[in-house]
């Protein structure tokens, strides 16, 4: 037998086994869906409906690309719990949104709130070896 072929990179086990890394394709993938997210409302919060329908397309691509258990209801306990928070916090007058269409935020932000919370339980689910 070779001698290489035994000895490994001490680095990646000492990195691997803190961290017990599961899977780093759906860690970049979750990143992918949030950035794309995050980019599509800083260049179309103007466009509301247009801006709506591309995270509802983004969350469904997600969703089919890297599948949580009990996604749905994730994604809408996190839109809500996110969305009625910042309501909240709006109403004490630290930030407003220039186009707001619900209660006093845009419709599309519950949307942004569950694909955080659904991205962040795959970046998880990618870290660790269970849930």
């Amino acid at each position: 037998m070779n001698k290489k072929s035994k000895i490994s990179n001490p680095k990646s086990q000492i990195f691997s086994s803190r961290l017990k890394i599961k899977d780093a394709g759906k860690i970049y993938m979750a990143f992918v869906f949030f950035v794309g997210a995050v980019v599509s409302v800083y260049f179309f919060w103007k466009k509301t409906v247009f801006l709506f329908a591309l995270l509802v397309i983004i969350s469904f691509l997600k969703h089919r690309v890297i599948p949580i258990k009990r996604e749905s209801d994730i994604f809408v306990i996190s839109g809500l719990i996110g969305s009625l928070g910042e309501s909240f916090i709006i109403t004490g007058g630290a930030w407003s949104y220039a186009n707001y269409q619900l209660l006093n935020f845009p419709i599309w932000l519950p949307l942004l709130w569950g694909i955080a919370g659904i991205t962040g339980i795959s970046m998880y689910e990618g870290l660790l070896e269970k849930l």
